[in-house]
This record gives C-alpha cells, structure tokens and sequence, in this order.
C-alpha cells in the first residue's frame, strides 16, 4: 500500500488555483453584525421602556393663549388634549373621574386666580362650579355619573386635607390651589379634549423703569408628560412689537418667535415630568395702570445680567454635553478604527507558500488534519468541529479495522450475526428484507471486532483513536453488545459518568495532541481587545443617551459603534499558522484541493481508488465529504455498479457510501449508475436526508447529537431677550403659577 502510495504522489499533479488567505464572510458578517446591533438596540429600547413605562395620564399637547392686562391680570385659556390609559388597582379596572391642576400661589408674584372655566371640547359640555369631592367616595359609577360628573372646583391646602378657596381673601402667605373637573366615569380615552380658562391676579410686578413677569405654566413638580407645549402671550396695546425683551427657559427641544402684534409665540417639544417651562419677559413700565405690584428702583439691567448670566450657564452646559458627545464619537471613531485593522491584520499569519495538489494525505492524522484545515479555513467548515473530528476518527477505526459501520439502526440488523457475516451477506438479507430499509435513515450501526475488543494494543492507533475506541468498549459493555448504533450510544452515555468522562478525555486528547504539534497559536488577542472594547463602549453610549440628551441620540451615536464592533469581531481571524506548522498547512490545503478537484484528473489509476478509505476519512474531518464522495462518482461511474461494488469494495469504507442506493435503486445524489440515467435498477426511491448515503455527514450529525444530549444531562437658546428665533435655555425654575397636573 505504502509503495502504491508513493507512485501516486510521485507524479507532481501541478499547482491548485487557490487563495492561500483565511477566508473572509463578508456576507454574513456583516448579517450578523447587523443582527447583533437591531438586537442590542432592541433590548435597549426595551429596558428603557420598561424603566420608564408609558404613563396612565398624560397630555398630548397643551396650548395657550394668554393675554397680559392694563392691571397686571393674566388671563388665560388653556386647550388639553390627554391621553386617559386604562389603570388597574388590586387586578381590577380602575376608571377615572376627575382631573386637575395645581398651582403655587405667591404673594410676592401673583394675588389670585378667579374667573375659572371649564369646558369638555370633546362633548361640547360647560361644566359648573361644585363643591371639591373625593371621587373614591362615591362607590356606584350611575351616582357618580348623575351627581357628580359635569362639575369644576377649585380649592387650597393639601388634596389629603383641602379647603374652600375665597379668591376674595388676601393671600399673605404661599399656597398651593387646585382646580379640578369630574369627568364621567372613563376607563380610557386616547383623545379628550378641555379648555380651561383662568384669570391669574397681579402678576406683572411694576418698577421705575420696566414692568415684568415670570410665568411657569409647568413646574417642576409636574409628573404628567406633555407631547408638546405652545403659548402665544400677548402684550397691553400699548407696547410696541419691539419694546418686549423675552427669555424662555426649557431644558429641552424648543422655538420662540415673534408673532402677530406685539406677541410672543414659544413651542416646547416632550416635556418629561420634573421639566419646568418659565417665561421671563420685560416690557414698558407704563404700560401698567395701577397694578397690584408694585416695586420702586431699576430691574431692566438686572434682568438682562441675571438673564446673560443663565443662558451662558446653560450654554456652557450645552457646550460640556455637546464636548462630551463629540468626545464619545471620536472615541467611538478611534475604536472602531482600531478594531477594524486589527480584525483585517489577524488575516496576515495564514499559510504564506503555495498550494500544489497532493494526492496522499498529510503527515497528520484526521484529527489534526481537520483542526488545521479548521484554521486555515477560519472555523467556516461545515457542521460542528468537534462532531466532524469525532466522526473523521470513527471511520478510522474503520479503515484500520477495528470496527465496522453500516447504515440504519441497530434493529435493521437484529437476527444477523455481524461478527460472522459480511457485507454483501447483509447485503443480501436487508434487499430480502424492504422493512428493513425504512430504518436506513434512522441512524447508523456501529460492530466491534473481536481485535478492538480483546487486543487493542496490537492496532495502529493514534492517541485519539485509542481514545475514541476506549470509550466505545465502555459503552459497549454498558449495552451488553458489540453491536451498537449511535441513537443508542447517546442514551447510554447520558447517564453514565464513566463514559461521559472518557468522552470528555477523548475531547481533550484531540486537542492536546493538536497543541503538541505547535503549528498554530492565537493571532485575534488585539482584535477581540478592540472589539470587546468598543461593544462595551458602543451599549455604554446608548444607555448614557438616555440619561444626559436622549436615547434617539444614544442610539444614533452607539448602534454604529456596535455595528462596526461586531463587525471586526466577526471578521477576525482567530488562529494563525506558526513557523513550523507552514509545511504542514500547505500539505492539508493540497489534500484537501486534490479531493475536491479529484475528477478533473485523467491521470487516475487504481492506486488512486485504493487510498479513497483514507480520503473519505480526510474529506469527514474536512467537512467535505459530501463534495468528495461527488467526486468519486464521476469519476469512476462503476462504484455504482452493485456487482462492482460486492466484488471490488465490499471490506471498504465506499461500500456502504454507495450500496445503500442500490436497495432503493437509485444513482448516487442525481448522477445516474452505469446502466444510464436511472441506474442499473431504474425506478426512484423514497425521498432521502440530506446526509443519506454520505456516512462522514451521517456520522457528524450523529455524533453532533449525542454531544446535544450529554451538555444537556450535565449542564447545571439666546440672550438679548429679543425672541426672534431659536429656543429657550435651561434657565431657572421658579415663576408664578408652578403649575403640576393630575387625575384620579
């Protein structure tokens, strides 16, 4: 065999066309990638929903209209429009009855509300002045809806211990009031609509030289979110467009402009509860006829340098937040960068020769074959490595006869002395059988021989060989049986830690012998750092997003770097070939390309056949090995001649990788057998597997499974006031009026 061998591999059968590099998945990469990052983003989104769920009360949008007075009177009209969700309390439905709002009244700002209204937009009804009523009071929702529904009050002190509000008594002291409507009862609204009028008493404060105000519409104890906020305030007809200075304070998104006459028109996008809303203006003393407040001295220049004074406050807040992103995103920038280089570098330490076709194996045995051509190939082989390593490696034991396999389940072979009897005897008894051939698929049937089992050490082994065949003795004794197929290989193992045990030293004999070799070492050190780094980083910014801006902007600057960071991870190459280990890859790599390209040959000779027990063994580690049995095929078209292959093949490991079809009389995978298209017993057969008929394919997923099944048992703004443009800045807090919102 040794000497066939040699005058096979004599002949130089040329060079392989082939990129020597690690192959690089950009495809599914980047599908990944992308998978990875919509996830992330997903769960994000998701977290910080549940964090901040969506609020049982909110308004959709608030609008104003207010008109400031000759007195110093406000007089405003407020148009809602909330959301009502459904709410439960103890698991049942809790419906809403009333609404409200709270203001805070100081007598160094404002004197008093009065002149209240109240009207439902929605169903067009003008509620009345009632008394303040406990709406959990009134059990029955019919008495509630007669009695109660339709009514507005407004009242002072605490809502545990209000009393009646006289807006005739001179307010000496702050106070909070509140007013308050009874709506019927209503488990949820997505749109209802009221307008709410008010006169709020002697609120611009008169000086020597300027009159002003500072109106806070929304509070910062406000705890009901509003979609969107406007207010266009209007001015005595007195001043003049130009003669009001204005500045809006407002953390967030926001405009203010002029608008007709001599108002002031201001927007206020997704006021988030604790947010306030203050507008500061200052206009003509003179304007004002007797208001109730009034101040001797200068304000204007105050105004101006306290005002100068916030906004450059807020801009140098604004300006850190926005150093703050840009830093990030440089940041970002920089790891990204880093990561992609050094994922794209980790290619550079693959096989550096040549590829010239070699038509015997490697100077390695299957296992270590497979697990440098897995580098090489940058772990893209099909199926599971280690079920491939495990399956290469059985069919070893095969070729060295050690054991025998053949298809379908033990119970196809119940009856048939298999120590005794060959393969074209069995051959003979399954064709005489067709029940039998339904349990082809089944799995497939492993038969000791009396030499592994009485004289192991007279065989040829390698240390994973000899690894894999002791744990098979141990499993056959477990059974009682030489004669085992993988189905029931797996359930005995799942309870006996003595074979689990040696199926975990086999796993590390394969990979300690590989270590021993020294052919490869870990190249993606720096690329796993950077991507690991900037993944972290990347779900860092998204989560940071929500808490200093927005998570629309935490996502917009974090989900590319988690792209890209995914991105270079799964690119990176993970192991590299060593100084030593370069002889023996380019060996593997012209193997491996002789036996995919095996049928383009016309050089071929019997030589060639004999070493295909050991190219089926190869081609299974490889993960090739549907491709090669391919190969075969075409090349010698009388391996599907069943009384070829009785004669020539029947003590080879090709047998049962082509025979199989015979039972069904079908050719091999779509080429037809000698007699033509249909093979020499015509007829189609039942539908097959996948992996039918290719025992290395048949022997991974087996063994694939049987791993499944052991992890499973053993796993336990600006500021000149002019208000021309632009937005507010997040200035103080503090005007009258506070104003917080609320429902029962």
């Amino acid at each position: 065999m040794e000497a066939q061998a040699a005058a096979v591999n004599s002949a130089n059968p040329g060079k392989a066309d082939q990129e020597v590099k690690a192959p690089r998945h950009w495809w599914r990469a980047l599908g990944l990638a992308l998978l990875g990052t919509l996830a992330i983003a997903f769960v994000a989104l998701l977290a910080f929903s549940l964090h901040g769920s969506a609020p049982d009360l909110s308004y959709r949008t608030d609008d104003y209209e207010a008109q400031v007075l000759e007195n110093g009177d406000m007089r405003i009209t407020q148009h809602i429009d909330m959301r009502l969700r459904e709410r439960s309390d103890d698991g049942h439905t809790k419906p809403w009855r009333q609404l409200y709002q709270q203001y805070k009244l100081d007598p160094k700002q404002i004197r008093g509300i009065t002149d209240i209204s109240v009207k439902n937009v929605s169903s067009g009804e003008v509620y009345e002045e009632d008394r303040a009523v406990d709406p959990s009071s009134i059990g029955s929702d019919e008495v509630w809806n007669k009695g109660y529904a339709g009514g507005w009050y407004i009242t002072e002190g605490s809502a545990d211990n209000p009393s009646e509000y006289d807006p005739d008594r001179p307010l000496t002291s702050p106070k909070t009031v509140e007013i308050g409507w009874n709506i019927p009862v209503t488990e949820s609204a997505d749109s209802l609509k009221f307008d709410v009028t008010m006169t709020m008493k002697g609120v611009a404060i008169r000086y020597d030289d300027v009159a002003t105000f500072k109106w806070e519409p929304m509070g910062d104890a406000n705890q009901v979110p509003i979609g969107r906020m406007t207010a266009k305030v209007s001015f005595p007809k007195s001043v003049g467009k130009d003669q009001v200075k204005a500045w809006l304070h407002f953390s967030g998104a926001s405009t203010t402009e002029r608008g007709s006459g001599n108002s002031l028109v201001l927007t206020a996008q997704d006021i988030r509860s604790g947010q306030h809303v203050d507008l500061v203006t200052m206009f003509p003393a003179k304007a004002l006829k007797d208001p109730p407040i009034t101040r001797q001295g200068n304000q204007k220049e105050a105004i101006v340098k306290r005002e100068r004074q916030e906004e450059s406050w807020s801009r140098t807040k604004a300006r850190m937040t926005l150093g703050l992103w840009i830093l990030l995103i440089v940041a970002g920038l920089a790891l990204v960068v880093w990561a992609l280089y050094a994922s794209m570098a980790s290619g550079r330490y693959g096989y550096r020769g040549t590829v010239d076709y070699r038509r015997i194996p490697p100077d390695l045995d299957p296992a270590n074959a497979g697990q440098l051509e897995d580098i090489l190939d940058n772990g893209s082989g099909a199926g599971d490595l280690m079920s491939r390593l495990t399956a290469a490696t059985l069919l070893s034991l095969a070729s060295k006869k050690a054991l025998a396999i053949y298809p379908g389940s033990a119970d196809i072979y119940r009856g048939i002395d298999m120590l005794q009897t060959n393969p074209v005897q069995i051959n003979g008894m399954v064709t005489a059988d067709p029940g039998r051939a339904s349990q082809l698929q089944a799995s497939s049937t492993l038969v000791l021989l009396p030499v592994a089992l009485q004289q192991p050490a007279t065989l040829p082994l390698t240390p994973s060989e000899s690894a894999l065949l002791n744990l098979l003795v141990a499993v056959s004794r477990d059974i009682g049986s030489p004669v085992f197929d993988l189905k029931q290989m797996g359930e005995s193992m799942k309870d006996q830690t003595a074979t689990i045990s040696l199926q975990e030293t086999f796993t590390t004999t394969v990979k300690n012998q590989f270590a021993v070799l020294g052919a490869s070492r870990r190249v993606d050190g720096q690329a796993a750092a950077a991507g690991l780094i900037g993944l972290i980083a990347g779900i860092g910014i998204m989560v940071l997003g929500s808490f200093v801006s927005t998570t629309v902007i935490g996502l917009l600057v974090g989900a590319p770097i988690v792209f890209c960071s995914f991105l270079a991870l799964f690119l990176k190459v993970k192991y590299g070939v060593t100084e030593p280990g370069q002889p023996l890859a380019g060996q593997v790599l012209g193997f491996k390309a002789y036996m995919e390209d095996f049928s383009d040959f016309s050089d071929r000779g019997a030589a060639d056949l004999i070493l295909w027990d050991q190219y089926l063994v190869y081609a299974t580690a490889f993960g090739i090995s549907d491709k090669v049995l391919r190969q075969l095929a075409q090349a010698y078209p009388q391996i599907q001649d069943p009384a070829w292959l009785d004669q020539y093949a029947s003590n080879s490991l090709l047998y049962f990788n082509y025979r199989p079809y015979r039972w069904y009389g079908n050719g091999y995978r779509g080429y037809g057998g000698i007699s033509g298209p249909q093979g020499a017993m015509g007829g189609g057969g039942p539908a097959m597997s996948a992996n039918f008929g290719d025992l290395g394919a048949q022997l991974s997923s087996g063994f694939g499974q049987i791993q499944s099944t052991i992890s499973q048992a053993s796993s336990s703004s600006g500021s000149s006031g002019s208000f021309s443009g632009g937005g507010g800045f997040s200035g103080s807090s503090g005007g009258f009026g506070g104003g917080s919102f609320g429902g029962r």
